[in-house]
């Protein structure tokens, strides 16, 4: 006999930010992210599972907070005998599919900050490591690498991230049963421009003069720098030393200059159109404070 078997699994979506203080945000721009989620959500059923159906609903918020409680169903047809039919294999397919989902939203994370994976290898519990060359490392399912890549998927990621301005709002979770992944301002800045097709990426140094818009003193806090030509972007600040400089003491502001080595990446979008990514600083070769006009030559 032909059977529809269902499955859920919750997740929750929350953004955070000082324009949350009064536990409301724009219907519009909610409304956006929602609907971005559904369509992350439709992609990765047909990637994962096609011909099974996927519906996503909002359950309720939390009081005093900005988390949205989303339930996601997974209904799939089979020929099962009445009798003996086995669901133990159907048990996990909505919390598999929301796992993937997380877990995709985390590789994207960290190929739009970090660029184009080393090595991917097997890992002891069935999944695959992830390596970048500079070390990262983060270990994913079958179904999350392939979402990585899926233009639709990312399509969705990328609406869900775009609340996430740095200002108003500065941050973004999404959760469920055992996954937990962050989005922050200098994440979705990255995120933004990721491009799963993206080919003839390079990373290097790249000595430049950059003012510092906004800084953070926290730990992997997040540097806001332009060059004058570039728009704003958010770079880590990796430079060990020059940090070490700042806990002891010395003078830094908004408007400050810095010449500095930059981390950066180039690319070619599947539009053809040349890419330039500013991922961290390596190295403060001068500080200028505001105002004062001394040459950085």
């Amino acid at each position: 006999m032909t059977a529809n078997r269902r499955t859920a699994a919750q997740m929750t979506l929350a953004y955070d930010g000082p324009a949350l203080a009064d536990h409301s945000m724009d219907a519009a721009t909610l409304g956006n992210a929602l609907v971005q989620l559904a369509a992350a959500t439709a992609a990765a059923r047909e990637a994962i599972d096609p011909g099974s159906e996927t519906s996503l609903t909002v359950d309720a918020t939390r009081p005093g907070s900005f988390d949205i409680i989303l339930t996601l169903t997974h209904t799939w047809h089979t020929v099962v005998d009445a009798l003996i039919g086995d669901d133990t294999t159907a048990i996990s397919n909505a919390t598999g599919i929301a796992g993937a989902i997380i877990g995709a939203i985390g590789l994207i994370r960290h190929r739009a900050r970090h660029g184009t994976p080393e090595r991917t290898t097997p890992a002891p519990d069935g999944g695959m490591t992830v390596a970048w060359a500079d070390g990262t490392t983060i270990t994913a399912t079958g179904d999350a690498l392939r979402l990585m890549t899926d233009p639709a998927f990312v399509k969705g990621v990328k609406g869900i991230a775009a609340p996430v301005d740095g200002a108003g709002v500065t941050d973004m979770t999404i959760a469920g049963d055992s996954e937990t992944e962050r989005i922050d301002a200098a994440d979705a800045e990255a995120i933004a421009t990721y491009d799963p097709e993206s080919t003839q990426e390079t990373t290097g140094d790249v000595t430049k003069i950059i003012q510092v818009l906004d800084l953070s003193f926290r730990r992997n806090g997040k540097w806001r720098v332009t060059d004058g030509t570039m728009p704003p972007c958010f770079v880590a600040m990796e430079d060990a030393a020059f940090s070490a400089r700042m806990d002891d003491g010395e003078e830094f502001s908004k408007g400050d200059v810095l010449k500095a080595v930059m981390r950066v990446r180039r690319g070619i979008g599947r539009d053809g159109v040349m890419y330039e990514r500013w991922d961290a600083i390596t190295k403060v070769i001068e500080h200028r404070h505001a105002g004062r006009q001394t040459p950085l030559f």
